[in-house]
């Protein structure tokens, strides 16, 4: 029998037994990750508490036609679908032939910007190198040209800020993991001044942008349509507009190993390790 356990105020579920086990993966169509995505935007990427209803209400699943059962909120309340489709279009096909070679054009000039010299130097963390560099290549290729001039610690932030994700993940108390806390909400707080700044200088509803792939305020199709629909929930904030974008992110700079393969990750390395050994 299924036990629920209360630890540390929250509910967790104890399930055992194969029969159980195999009851519930045969059933998986019948099951959702609402909760749990519910309580990741909420705790890791601070979508606030008071706008918990945006999510809450949208029962309808992720696919085209609503989950069974789930009520019809209207079409661009679907936040779930929404993201799920804006995703599946621009990070695959013609949207994903555009992308990677964009990225590996402003990875080079993330490499120029290094101005190595034909003189050895101590890199204390090589990784950090590929990294950082690879970072600011990808946020250009699908956030624009500003991001990080509005943005200037964005680099630091964000690595410092994973870094202590776990805490986040496992909804530590702000008492316990301040640091963790602090960043989330500082990248919050600055994505909101970065989408504020873009919304004013492209409108996302410009239909004559609709089938360009990448501009220099939104950046890539993908955010522009992004801000799109989420301009268009009813009740949508700015805090928990940035909080979603905060964890878009994550998830495309950390999450998805895939993307990062498609996008050119290794491609990263290559041109690192080429430039260096052109100065021997």
């Amino acid at each position: 029998m299924p036990v629920r356990i209360n630890v540390g105020g929250q509910k967790f579920y104890y399930i055992s037994g194969p029969s159980i086990i195999q009851n519930l993966f045969r059933s998986s169509k019948d099951l959702t990750t609402d909760p749990s995505t519910i309580r990741v935007l909420h705790n890791t990427f601070g979508w606030p508490a008071k706008d918990m209803d945006i999510l809450k209400r949208d029962k309808t699943g992720t696919q085209a036609q609503l989950r069974s059962g789930a009520p019809d909120i209207g079409a661009h309340n679907r936040i779930f679908h929404n993201v799920h489709l804006g995703v599946h279009n621009n990070l695959s096909g013609s949207g994903l032939a555009d992308l990677g070679p964009r990225f590996a054009r402003y990875l080079e000039d993330e490499m120029d910007a290094l101005e190595i010299s034909e003189e050895w130097i101590e890199i204390p963390n090589f990784y950090h190198l590929v990294r950082n560099v690879a970072f600011q290549a990808s946020i250009k290729a699908i956030y624009g040209s500003h991001i990080q001039r509005i943005i200037p610690n964005l680099t630091r932030d964000f690595w410092d800020y994973d870094s202590r994700m776990t805490y986040l993940f496992k909804n530590i108390p702000r008492l316990f993991v301040p640091r963790a806390y602090e960043l989330r909400d500082q990248l919050r707080a600055d994505i909101m001044r970065w989408q504020k700044f873009a919304k004013e200088n492209q409108d996302p509803e410009d239909e004559d942008m609709e089938k360009v792939e990448w501009e220099e305020f939104w950046g890539s199709k993908l955010m522009r349509e992004r801000a799109r629909f989420m301009n268009r929930i009813d009740g949508m904030t700015a805090e928990a507009w940035a909080a979603n974008d905060l964890g878009m992110m994550w998830g495309y700079v950390c999450f998805s190993k895939s993307l990062r393969s498609r996008m050119g990750y290794e491609c990263a390395n290559m041109v690192i390790v080429q430039t260096l050994t052109s100065f021997q």
